[in-house]
Order: C-alpha cells, then structure tokens, then sequence
C-alpha cells in the first residue's frame, strides 16, 4: 500500500484514490458516539475532496485536492466555526519537515 500512496501522490495536481482514503473506525465510531454524524455532515457541506472521521473518532476532517486548496479549506473551516470553533485549515507540510527519520 505504501507504494500505491507514493505513486499516487507523485505527480502536480495528484489525489488519492478512494481505496486509499478509507477509516474502518468510522463506522464504529459513529455507533458509540452519533454526534459525530452531525460534524461529518457539516464537513461534506463544503464540498471537500475528500472528509471522513479520524483515528476513532471524534474529529472529521476534510480534504480539498487542486487549485485554491488552502483558499476553499480555509473558507469552509470559517464557516463552519460558528458550530465548530476549533475548525480550521492548514497547509501540506513539505516532505520530511517534522518528520522522525521513520518517517520521511
């Protein structure tokens, strides 16, 4: 898989296939916690890329692929702040900034 994810993400413009964008927590998470369900809708309004739960939730998240990426991730997460005051939005950091040597 982790080649699948280089390959995908080597070209300008690149976006990950569906295959690739998957939490199997997410349906488990929105069982325990329904709440979640709510913030997943209001992730999708936005039209992002892509939006799914994290981890086990209970954080959603959107991604935005393209031209003006940062300018529509940044419109939606204002937005979305009335309901969500930590909503925001933020860059691709470049490869290996931050990262363990594990990592990059």
């Amino acid at each position: 898989m982790h080649g699948d994810l280089e390959s995908s993400l080597a070209g300008a413009g690149a976006v990950l296939p569906a295959r690739l964008v998957v939490n199997d927590l997410e349906p488990a998470s929105l069982s325990l916690r329904p709440e979640i369900a709510s913030a997943l809708g209001c992730a999708r309004e936005p039209a992002p890329s892509t939006h799914w739960v994290c981890g086990s939730g209970p954080t959603v998240i959107g991604v935005f692929w393209g031209g003006e990426a940062h300018q529509r991730a940044a419109a939606a997460a204002a937005k979305l702040r009335g309901r969500f005051p930590l909503a925001t939005a933020t860059r691709p950091r470049a490869r290996g900034v931050g990262a363990s040597a594990a990592n990059r």
